[in-house]
């Protein structure tokens, strides 16, 4: 929920525009779709499921294009310290603005995951991490710039072999 509410609260022009075309073609399926429903009933029921299904698709595929490209970001991990008498991960990371809009705030998101040798448990593993964290960041970065974080995962009481992803949504 919070991610939805921090999506709809900075929605840039390239959203509106987006979200707008895509509105636009809604309509003109629909309208194809009863122009023709009593000629060729079946084709117009097949345009008015099509119009529907374009317009749940198209919603999640703007919403992938813009990320991917106008706001688009990286985290890389830095450096992780393991804190064995509290069960703690210390993680340094860098976030970086390889988008084309300048960001005011970001959702970083650490996940804690089980390592296995075998690629099935792994992707199985990634599904259901051992520890999430989603920290909420307020600060303004530019274009092409980066910014130096650190964060503390506590209660990581999976002692063995673990991978430490992170990724982020920016706005």
């Amino acid at each position: 929920m919070e991610y939805i509410k921090l999506y709809l609260q900075n929605l840039t022009i390239y959203d509106y525009v987006g979200l707008i075309w895509l509105v636009l073609v809604f309509f003109l399926l629909l309208v194809f779709g009863f122009y023709f429903l009593k000629s060729k009933p079946i084709f117009s029921l097949l345009s008015i499921l099509f119009s529907f299904i374009f317009l749940i698709v198209g919603f999640f595929g703007i919403k992938y294009f813009l990320d991917t490209t106008i706001r688009k970001s990286v985290v890389h991990i830095s450096k992780i310290k393991i804190l064995h008498y509290s069960n703690s991960l210390i993680i340094e990371a860098n976030i970086t603005n390889k988008g084309k809009i300048p960001f005011k705030e970001c959702i970083i998101t650490i996940k804690t995951i089980k390592h296995s040798s075998n690629k099935i448990k792994d992707f199985i593993a990634s599904l259901k991490p051992v520890r999430k964290e989603s920290i909420l960041f307020k600060r303004q970065i530019l274009e092409n710039r980066s910014y130096k974080f650190k964060t503390m995962i506590d209660n990581i009481v999976y002692q063995k072999d673990f991978n430490t992803t992170a990724q982020s949504m920016c706005y």
